[in-house]
């Protein structure tokens, strides 16, 4: 079977063969804010950048067609009170309409952080909304009516959903937002962070990250009709701050890292992973990817000793391995399980939801799989635009509960 994957693929293989980077732009569909009269098809959804689990949101408490209904930001799902149309209503201003409502974002009269609502379209200046693209890629969302003032987040004290407000510009960015296209079936977001210690054994680790989500993200489009969108940042890590001679000269481990990336972003959730990309060696390799739960934590441990790499080969193995390694380490955040077994003390399989472990006479465990084992001829199969077996059949089936198909159907 044959797939049409972006020529970004094969390009990026040639790319890091010449030992030259080339920055690949991040997926987000950008929108000319000074286009007239132009009508951008497809829903979207509006992802806060500040509580980056948050997408705006029709609140229900009055059912979501109500008129005047409080517009607030929840986690995702997968229900239309959260999809929007962005239609041009001429002059480089926009109405943001609801999917299920037909209503449209509507700015309050005034403008001391008060609350945003959904009303029907009248041709107001309160209903059309300027898009101000950010340098890195997200927007600021104006009303006609006070220019001054912006689409935000409400502030919040505890886990209740907090209101979409108009406020002044705001440092912390509670007034920026990702623009989601789905026009795929479903979405995930994938939040990376890289740590000190990386940035140093690495070079150039900011566009590296990019470039291996982008063909990743390419993948999961063209066999799952996935829609991933991500940001990558740097961040000292609990072990960046351990050095010899200070009672841990072996670092700290898996789940400290983890505990030290959620203390300071979040857990995420079923929709919104968080990657850390880690240079040091830790001490533990118990799995951060907790099954059916709602923290989503998982780790890149350093994949390759060639520091810096000496060869072209030593790139394009440094390359296929971690798309092979970030790939692996999405699909369970799709619903995949591991195929290969955990053993406790006495040998025996730890992890008995996983494929290899399982009984079941109808599942072999042959052949290439992404869950399986590193796939050598990563990079000639996406030279050869073809996609067909890098995963099982069982990881794309739509009937097994851990199938990546039939886990989307599931639960996004």
């Amino acid at each position: 079977m044959k797939f049409k994957i972006k020529k970004s693929y094969y390009r990026l293989f040639s790319v890091f063969l010449s030992l030259v980077m080339i920055v690949i732009s991040i997926p987000i569909m950008s929108i000319n804010a000074n286009a007239v009269d132009e009508d951008f098809s497809g829903i979207w959804l509006f992802n806060n950048v500040k509580y980056d689990t948050k997408f705006i949101h029709i609140n229900d408490n009055n059912g979501t067609s109500q008129e005047g209904e409080i517009i607030e930001l929840h986690n995702y799902n997968k229900y239309w009170a959260l999809r929007w149309y962005i239609i041009s209503v001429g002059g480089g201003y926009y109405k943001i309409e609801s999917v299920i409502s037909d209503k449209v974002l509507t700015a309050p009269t005034g403008y001391n952080n008060d609350i945003v609502t959904q009303t029907d379209y009248d041709d107001l200046s309160t209903q059309q909304w300027k898009f101000i693209e950010q340098s890195d890629g997200t927007y600021k969302i104006s009303p006609r009516s006070n220019l001054n003032y912006y689409l935000a987040a409400g502030d919040i004290s505890d886990e209740a959903d907090q209101n979409l407000e108009i406020r002044t510009v705001r440092t912390d960015s509670s007034d920026k937002w990702n623009l989601i296209d789905i026009n795929y079936q479903y979405h995930v977001s994938i939040q990376h962070y890289y740590d000190f210690e990386y940035s140093n054994r690495f070079w150039n680790v900011g566009s590296d990250i990019s470039d291996y989500q982008d063909v990743c993200s390419d993948i999961l489009s063209q066999l799952f009709n996935v829609k991933v969108t991500y940001s990558v940042k740097s961040f000292y890590s609990s072990a960046d701050y351990c050095f010899d001679g200070d009672g841990c000269a072996t670092h700290k481990t898996h789940a400290s890292l983890r505990n030290n990336i959620i203390s300071m972003y979040g857990e995420g959730n079923a929709t919104t992973a968080r990657v850390i990309w880690t240079g040091h060696t830790l001490t533990s390799w118990q799995s951060n990817y907790l099954q059916g739960q709602e923290t989503i934590v998982i780790t890149v441990n350093t994949v390759a000793d060639y520091i810096p790499p000496e060869t072209s080969e030593d790139i394009a193995y440094i390359f296929n391995y971690r798309i092979y390694t970030l790939l692996h380490e999405t699909s369970h955040v799709l619903g995949a399980l591991d195929h290969y077994c955990y053993e406790d003390g006495i040998g025996k399989c730890s992890n008995n939801g996983c494929y290899t472990c399982r009984v079941d006479s109808n599942l072999q465990t042959d052949g290439v799989c992404m869950m399986k084992d590193l796939i050598f001829d990563l990079n000639d199969r996406l030279e050869d635009e073809d996609l067909a077996e890098i995963y099982c059949d069982f990881c794309m089936s739509n009937t097994e509960d851990n199938g990546i198909p039939k886990h989307l159907s599931n639960h996004h």
